[in-house]
């Protein structure tokens, strides 16, 4: 569902960490209607390496979770953005949201 809401929002990119399942797995083609082939996805094994690099090519990022204390809305837009969305049961790590 992550790729159809990326097609859908005009990402440009998904970027995945070791924990995600496999774009290109037939089930999860056929869940993102297709939009697993039409939006460009790389992997990432290392987050902090990951936000670091974001970081210094000038992206502002965001961790979105339920828990969260701002609201997005008031969130200031930005041209390079970055969201990080984590699974449904256990979400994002710590280490991140506190970032």
């Amino acid at each position: 569902s992550i790729f159809r809401n990326a097609a859908a929002f005009g990402a440009d990119a998904v970027l995945l960490d070791p924990t995600c399942c496999d774009p290109l797995y037939r089930k999860a083609i056929r869940v993102s209607v297709g939009a697993a082939l039409k939006v460009p996805f790389g992997s990432f094994d290392n987050t902090s390496r990951l936000t670091a690099t974001l970081d210094r090519l000038g992206f502002s990022q965001f961790a979105l979770s339920p828990r969260g204390e701002t609201d997005i809305r008031t969130a200031e837009g930005t041209s390079r953005l970055a969201l990080y969305l984590g699974t449904e049961g256990e979400g994002l790590p710590e280490t991140l949201l506190n970032r």
